[in-house]
């Protein structure tokens, strides 16, 4: 594994039109709202961000807020995730080669 894990937080924005922006947060500390040292990603449109740089092995905290017209909404229900511990990975195991086409010689 290359550098530090990363976590893929999507989500169903609310219906309706307006909303241009949403805010992500996240931490490790397990409660209904966001903690005060949650840290703030600010996404555009789009339901989906990254979170890079996270610890290996440890399970996060997300919570997302939409904002339409200026306003912020509420924050979602809490979702988490456990980030991946680094290992080496297994070897391959019954592995084959055989020819693609034509006679070798």
């Amino acid at each position: 594994m290359n550098g530090s894990p990363t976590l893929n937080v999507s989500w169903t924005g609310p219906t309706g039109s307006g909303i241009k922006t949403y805010i992500v947060k996240y931490s490790t500390t397990n409660q209904a709202s966001p903690p005060q040292d949650a840290r703030n990603i600010t996404t555009s449109t789009s339901p989906v961000t990254l979170i890079d740089g996270i610890q290996q092995g440890t399970t996060y905290y997300v919570w997302v807020a939409a904002i339409k017209n200026g306003l912020q909404g509420s924050y979602s229900i809490r979702g988490s995730a456990r980030s991946f511990s680094a290992s080496n990975a297994s070897a391959p195991t019954n592995v084959t080669a055989s020819p693609l086409s034509g006679q070798f010689g």
